[in-house]
């Protein structure tokens, strides 16, 4: 599931050519190494698709892989039910959309140490008086 995220979305960035299409892809042209630590696109030369047809493209693969696996993460989800209505304008929004999913964790930690130490200046600030 982690190669379907973001290093699938940079494996078709980097197959975008310099009129910004990119070739058919499908599950087919989709190649992981035989450890699953690196993905490769192979797409068909024809038809091309634009950022936008491939946005959408990428959405429906990701709805599948998210559908078959048992966790089903609901933010892929939405995140695919985006790609695939035309919420995202570019990959880089694709990306920053599966990154914030990969650092929200982050923040709930970091705001109880912030609260925690606000508490401790407030305690000790009261004692010192």
């Amino acid at each position: 599931m982690a190669l379907m995220q973001q290093p699938a979305v940079e494996a078709i960035t980097l197959a975008l050519g310099p009129d910004g299409t990119v070739g058919h892809f499908d599950a087919q042209t989709i190649g992981f190494d035989p450890a699953l630590k690196h993905i490769a696109l192979h797409p068909w030369p024809q038809p091309r698709l634009d950022e936008q047809a491939a946005i959408a493209r990428y959405g429906t693969l990701l709805k599948a892989a998210v559908m078959a696996s048992p966790a089903r993460p609901r933010r892929l989800l939405a995140i695919a039910a985006g790609c695939i209505a035309g919420r995202y304008a570019s990959l880089d929004d694709v990306h920053l959309a599966l990154e914030r999913r990969l650092s929200d964790t982050i923040y709930i930690p970091l705001i109880a140490v912030i609260l925690l130490l606000l508490a401790l200046l407030y305690w000790l600030n009261l004692n010192a008086a």
